[in-house]
């Protein structure tokens, strides 16, 4: 009879052998002054968990919540901890209500009276198919021998609750050795601290006095980021164009672009941005709305280009007639002065010359026909 948890040891000198110890409630599940028995065994010499059980002999009718553990043993010393549901409390922890521990083998425990194997051999009196079929003879008339007899016939159920009783094996394991072992260490490190903490507190305190008045994050109103934002918003990305090498006259004729043309837009601003390439200016020339730039994207253009790099420069002046499209702003390759100043020289020369070839072939037939042959051969230089 298991009046309270407690470890039960007992010995296999064969090679093999089939041990089967039952824990039985002895009680009907709507019995209230019932039990729930629950059974670990593990092997002494090594303190493995070799087996566990929680209802395998349970029986709705006379073996309610019933425990049984069918395990074949070496040769060894073992230890069988006959407890309660769900996890171990420890040796002499009281249950709801007693219940009978049967063994194959004999137990011995501890200042308690030895269980030696039923002389009528419960385990094999009944078959497996007869647990859920109990005998019509009345529970008080039946010996707690006999009644024992029952649960041999449920060895199926005792793999399925393997899963319930997880969590009780680590906490035999690790009972209560290294929590009081490391306790002895704790006074050393209570005087060392108390020397940094009065020397780290006067630190800490000139620390945040300092980062206060140092903290003037202010001075993030310049003019930059609202150029950069204005780009930003209208649809023109930072990836490919420098955004802080556009004015705000580019800014202005970039918003007009976008209204017509995203990609052209774009295309302008990456030639505009002060770090203009030969692919840069071929792709913007290239765009099929380039010849419809409006009057200022390309003064803008002119006056970006002038600062461009010569290869740059080159392209432009190839592709583009810089004297009659409308690009007086612009600086040519190799000159000091722009369009429009040079076809000003251009002109006062062009002037001269024709008022001396008049004196010789006609007068001002002469100059007319004169300025003619000057604009048919007007070209880049």
């Amino acid at each position: 009879m298991v009046t309270a948890e407690a470890d039960w040891w007992f010995t296999v000198s064969e090679e093999s052998l089939e041990v089967e110890i039952l824990g039985n409630s002895n009680a009907a599940c709507d019995d209230s002054n019932r039990s729930d028995p629950y059974l670990w065994l593990y092997n002494d010499d090594t303190g493995e968990l070799v087996d566990f059980n929680d209802d395998g002999a349970h029986n709705e009718d006379v073996q309610c919540f019933s425990s049984r553990l069918y395990v074949v043993l070496g040769a060894g010393n073992y230890r069988l901890r006959s407890g309660y549901y769900p996890v171990e409390q420890g040796v002499g922890f009281e249950g709801p209500a007693p219940y009978d521990l049967i063994s194959s083998v004999v137990l011995q425990g501890e200042d308690l009276d030895p269980i030696s194997p039923p002389a009528t051999q419960p385990f094999e009196s009944v078959p497996n198919e007869e647990i859920d079929a109990p005998s019509t003879t009345t529970t008080t008339t039946v010996p707690t021998t006999t009644t024992t007899t029952t649960t041999t016939t449920v060895p199926p159920t005792t793999t399925v609750l393997l899963t319930t009783t997880t969590t009780a094996v680590p906490t035999t394991t690790t009972t209560t050795t290294t929590t009081t072992t490391t306790t002895t260490t704790l006074p050393p490190v209570t005087t060392t601290t108390e020397v940094p903490l009065s020397s780290t507190t006067t630190a800490t305190t000139t620390l945040p006095t300092t980062t206060t008045t140092v903290t003037i994050a202010l001075p993030p109103t310049t003019t930059q980021p609202s150029e950069t934002n204005i780009l930003t918003a209208i649809g023109v990305s930072d990836e490919d164009v420098v955004l802080a090498g556009i004015d705000e006259a580019e800014i202005k004729v970039i918003e007009v672009l976008q209204e017509v043309d995203s990609h052209l837009a774009t295309e302008f601003a990456q030639v505009v941005d002060g770090d203009v390439t030969v692919e840069d200016l071929r792709t913007l020339l290239e765009d099929e709305g380039f010849e419809d730039l409006p009057p200022a994207a390309k003064d803008s253009l002119a006056i970006a280009l002038s600062d461009a790099p010569d290869e740059v420069k080159e392209e432009f002046e190839e592709a583009i007639n810089i004297f009659y499209d409308g690009y007086d702003h612009y600086t040519p390759t190799g000159s000091r002065v722009n369009v429009e100043t040079r076809r000003t020289v251009v002109a006062v020369v062009a002037g001269a010359g024709a008022v001396a070839a008049a004196g010789q072939s006609g007068g001002v037939g002469g100059i007319e026909n004169h300025l003619k042959r000057k604009a048919q051969h007007g070209g880049n230089r």
